[in-house]
């Protein structure tokens, strides 16, 4: 996920093992200090779509943050 025109997120897509209502294994390229969305969209009832931000950590490991902090990451960077 990125911010290359200001605070509106730009998504990249990673690859997924998961079919209609069965779970699968995620894969995304990501390096330390990149953020992370997993969620799913339903275009039919919008509310009932789930998101979260997560960061890579130095030692491989995520952490939730908000969309505000995604972002502030992402400017420093």
């Amino acid at each position: 996920m990125t911010f290359p025109s200001g605070p509106k997120p730009h998504y990249e897509f990673g690859q997924s093992t998961a079919q209609w209502g069965k779970a699968g294994i995620l894969s995304i390229d990501c390096k330390p200090g990149e953020i992370i969305a997993i969620g799913q969209k339903d275009l039919r009832k919008p509310q009932n779509s789930e998101h979260d931000l997560y960061i890579m950590k130095e030692d491989g490991r995520i952490t939730t943050i908000t969309r505000q902090e995604a972002y502030a990451q992402y400017k420093k960077s």
